[in-house]
């Protein structure tokens, strides 16, 4: 009886370990994790003003964001729906966002960044993709609930021609057990270079830590000697998700 214990024990354990690697890897190649996006070269004259708006669109979700709920394809394309509305509204030149899905289970596989820049008529954006996981098993509990498999980043959808994409990447939190490091996202600092008439602009997108205020102050210090590196030589907005209220 113990001899059959002990396999079927060996066999949970193989199991769970080959879930864990598994889940835990991605379903993109690093390479194409940060890119920029040409869907046409239409691209607008600068001039001395221009609108940037940022938003945390929580994939499109509302409210349920992390809830254990159940989520509908109508529900996300409601949402998706809204957001035209208000892009239509306002027109920004420049848009960030953070927690956009480009092919996600918990939103139905859609792709949000192509769906808004073709809607938008942005002629480029600059994709980072910070969460890259087979299996994503939260919410914990019902499993029914649980996120699955995810490709979700930032974006950056420009007017005016996007000339380079870069991250920065950002520690994740010491505290956190080595299976949560696992199915985490990764903290970025996105970096694209606009060119601005005869200028080239600097725009930042972050989406710092949200539960460990520890490392979100980290963060928020390695954001800022990046800003100070850029400022010597253009101009820089920083923009996104900082996870904390002001000041």
């Amino acid at each position: 009886m113990r001899r059959i214990l002990r396999y079927v024990f060996l066999v949970m354990l193989i199991a769970i370990g080959a879930f864990y690697f598994w889940a835990g890897s991605g379903t993109l190649n690093k390479t194409d994790y940060y890119e920029v996006i040409n869907y046409h070269e239409r691209y607008k004259s600068a001039n001395d003003t221009f609108m940037i708006m940022t938003f945390n669109i929580g994939y499109l979700s509302g409210m349920t964001n992390n809830l254990p709920v159940a989520r509908s394809a109508q529900l996300i394309n409601e949402n998706l729906q809204n957001s035209y509305t208000l892009l239509s509204a306002y027109e920004p030149d420049i848009l960030g966002l953070q927690e956009i899905d480009f092919n996600a289970d918990r939103s139905y596989n859609f792709n949000q960044l192509d769906s808004l820049a073709y809607h938008a008529d942005y002629p480029n954006a600059a994709m980072a993709v910070n969460w890259d996981k087979s299996y994503v098993p939260f919410p914990y509990w019902p499993l029914k609930y649980q996120f699955g498999q995810i490709l979700s980043g930032q974006a950056i959808l420009s007017k005016m021609q996007i000339l380079e994409d870069s991250v920065l990447i950002l520690e994740k939190p010491e505290s956190a057990p080595f299976y949560y490091k696992q199915f985490y996202l990764d903290r970025l600092v996105q970096i694209a270079k606009i060119a601005i008439g005869d200028r080239n602009l600097i725009v930042m997108n972050v989406h710092l830590e949200a539960f460990d205020k520890t490392t979100r102050e980290s963060q928020a210090l390695q954001a800022l000697e990046v800003l100070k590196y850029y400022e010597k030589s253009y101009p820089v907005l920083l923009i996104g998700d900082f996870n904390s209220k002001p000041p």
